[in-house]
């Protein structure tokens, strides 16, 4: 049971910074260049890749797939 609770916690964190601190700036990398200041424990370079997998072309087809299925339920 914990590590089901931590595996849900940690996908659950992964959305959170995707939904509201990467996908609104792809437009601006300025603003993805260093990491949060809310997360200090996320280091530059898990904050870079990160980032770099979020905007990867991989990740956006996944992602637009996804959210067409989403849209039909």
């Amino acid at each position: 049971m914990v590590l089901s609770s931590v595996a849900k916690k940690w996908k659950d964190f992964k959305f959170t910074l995707t939904r509201q601190f990467i996908l609104p700036f792809t437009n601006d990398k300025e603003k993805l260049k260093e990491p949060l200041q809310l997360y200090n424990f996320v280091g530059k370079s898990q904050w870079d890749a990160s980032v770099a997998s979020r905007l990867s072309p991989e990740f956006e087809a996944v992602h637009s797939e996804q959210s067409q299925r989403r849209e039909k339920c």
